[in-house]
């Protein structure tokens, strides 16, 4: 009977042990976790684009605003499109959905690479109370290029370029879970990378540098390009990590 405690005290120990160090046990054999490998990724740095050439033609904001829900407003309140550019934000206002002469003015005349929200103050008619309720859309875009920066030789080249020269140097123990590194940078008006930065560090100074000189030494792109032609700026996103697919 001691022996068959003994035993059973031996087996449970063995299972915690490997269950604390990350293994798992499967048909009576142990399986060792698979580590993630790291991912890369350079995008750039916004979420919406909006461009040039949507807003030459736009006449409602339905026209730039993909998915706007016309069917849900009974009555407007107020539309407010505000741009930010260089910390200075302009409020152009509206009765409806119609864009008004100076919306489309500033929108035209802002500059690639500032941001712009959209609020719009509504009357809602619910269906099912029969009740009127005050609802209020937020959509924030940037300013894109409508022709965008391009890696000469391709992004799978790009993703290499940042590979090979980062695996000896950043290693895959300075992340934990799903966390990623992000590091901003500009391609200007002759396809260079300047003002590299980091956005969130690796936790490893060393190789945040090693990151930044890559992306200040890296080969030239195409510069981005406005709906006239002429070159322009734009900022990208550089993000390492175990996140990502």
């Amino acid at each position: 009977m001691k022996k068959y405690i003994a035993a059973i005290i031996l087996v449970s120990f063995f299972l915690n042990t490997y269950a604390q160090d990350g293994l798992s046990l499967e048909a009576g054999l142990i399986i060792p976790p698979v580590e993630r490998e790291l991912y890369y990724d350079v995008k750039p740095n916004y979420i919406r684009p909006l461009t040039k050439e949507k807003i030459k033609d736009a006449k409602l904001l339905s026209d730039l605003i993909e998915g706007y829900p016309t069917n849900w407003i009974s009555s407007y309140v107020v539309t407010e499109i505000l741009t930010i550019s260089d910390g200075n934000t302009v409020t152009t206002k509206g009765k409806n959905e119609v864009l008004t002469a100076q919306q489309k003015k500033t929108l035209a005349t802002t500059e690639i690479g500032s941001e712009v929200a959209f609020n719009v103050k509504y009357i809602y008619n619910n269906p099912i109370t029969d009740k009127n309720e005050d609802k209020e859309i937020h959509v924030e875009m940037t300013l894109a290029p409508d022709i965008e920066a391009e890696y000469i030789e391709g992004n799978e080249k790009l993703i290499n370029y940042f590979k090979e020269n980062t695996k000896d140097k950043v290693s895959k123990s300075l992340f934990k879970g799903m966390e990623m590194a992000r590091f901003g940078f500009t391609i200007d008006e002759k396809g260079k990378a300047i003002n590299a930065k980091v956005k969130n560090s690796t936790g490893d100074n060393i190789a945040d540098k090693v990151i930044i000189d890559l992306i200040n030494k890296m080969p030239n792109w195409k510069p981005a390009k406005d709906l006239t032609g002429k070159s322009v700026q734009q900022e990208f996103e550089f993000s390492v990590g175990k996140g990502g697919c």
